[in-house]
């Protein structure tokens, strides 16, 4: 039997075959390892980042807010009742002559006027009073200044139903121009300010 010197070469032949065919088979397979990944679909943007908004009103140095005018009641006598509201009614106890101690920044000692202001609350709900306001005017309209030493005393910031509560307020007011002073009385923001116009006798 003859040799056949071809046969080793076409068995390295078929071997290589057969290694690249393996090949094939282990890197061909599922998609799943080349197959691209789909990207998730965009996520709509928010509607309030897509609602448009107004610019903003630029300001104006020469604009103005249109003063509310401050509502008052008629004048009455020093030692007559006010009304306030309905059923809050307001009376000066007294008015009387002092000498005023200064104690806080920007007081000038002097002769002054203690005004005794007295609230009935005649309903039958709590009365706040924490936006309670007492001015004097002396008899040129000019302001008193108001001092913060004995016997001044604010009045409390509230009046339960049917009390009556008071406070003390001291103001410098030369003795030449007390005839006659106001005084005006707000009790609360919403009410008239309730005035007091006369000559104080104490």
């Amino acid at each position: 039997m003859s040799h056949d010197p071809s046969r080793p070469v076409a068995r390295a032949a078929a071997g290589a075959v057969l290694l690249a065919v393996l090949l094939t088979g282990c890197t061909g397979g599922s998609d799943g390892g080349t197959t691209p990944v789909p990207e998730p679909p965009p996520v709509p943007a928010s509607s309030a980042a897509t609602t448009p908004v107004p610019p903003p009103t630029p300001g104006s140095a020469e604009s103005s807010v249109e003063a509310q005018p401050v509502r008052t009641r008629k004048p009455v006598r020093l030692d007559a009742p006010g009304e306030a509201a309905d059923d809050v009614v307001v009376r000066l106890a007294s008015v009387r002559a002092v000498e005023a101690t200064a104690s806080g920044p920007g007081e000038v000692a002097g002769p002054a006027l203690a005004v005794t202001v007295s609230i009935e609350n005649g309903t039958t709900a709590e009365l706040d009073l924490g936006s309670a306001v007492v001015n004097l005017a002396d008899a040129k309209g000019a302001p008193g200044s108001l001092m913060s030493a004995d016997p001044a005393r604010p009045l409390p910031t509230r009046a339960a139903a049917g009390q009556t509560v008071d406070g003390v307020y001291v103001f410098t007011v030369a003795e030449g121009r007390r005839d006659p002073v106001t005084v005006e009385v707000g009790v609360t923001p919403s009410d008239p300010l309730v005035v007091f116009r006369g000559q104080p006798t104490g």
